[in-house]
């Protein structure tokens, strides 16, 4: 009720499901950028700049199936997405530590990146849609994928980052 007085206005009920896919699509979008903004900063790290490539084209690609999907069922763009990503990653930090802190930065845009698709896999479900279904659920395995990466990578690089002197 005080969300209505508040607002001013009531206004009729309506899906959610254009928000959720609002969400994931932006959120894929600013996942790419932000990996293809840390080739820029982290360019003498060869495997990182590959892989950060590799996972940009994998989110450049859901979110064109996606779009596709949006089309039939409406979005609501989502700015979450891209302040996220300017608080994660306000300046470039270079050196290693500076990388060991970008694969956590970014480890988290992938934890708010799966989150956001899980909701659309659970909608693809009540909605009886194969075709989004099958778009959440390769999106998931893709997103998964980067996560075991990017986890790997900050234990990996962990205790040289931290324990030897630069």
């Amino acid at each position: 009720t005080a969300d209505l007085l508040a607002g001013g206005m009531h206004t009729a009920p309506r899906s959610h499901f254009p928000d959720a896919l609002g969400q994931v699509r932006a959120s894929l979008k600013e996942f790419a950028a932000a990996c293809r903004w840390l080739k820029e900063v982290h360019f003498q790290e060869l495997e990182l700049v590959g892989c950060w490539e590799t996972f940009a084209q994998w989110c450049e690609r859901f979110e064109a199936r996606f779009a596709v999907l949006a089309e039939k069922y409406g979005e609501h763009k989502a700015k979450e997405p891209a302040k996220l990503r300017r608080t994660l990653f306000p300046a470039p930090r270079p050196g290693e530590f500076g990388e060991l802190r970008d694969l956590q930065s970014l480890e988290l845009f992938a934890a708010n990146l799966h989150g956001a698709n899980a909701l659309i896999i659970q909608a693809a479900q009540g909605l009886r849609d194969k075709e989004l279904l099958a778009t959440a659920l390769d999106a998931d395995e893709q997103i998964r994928r980067i996560q075991a990466w990017l986890a790997n990578q900050v234990k990996h690089r962990a205790v040289h980052s931290l324990l030897v002197p630069m």
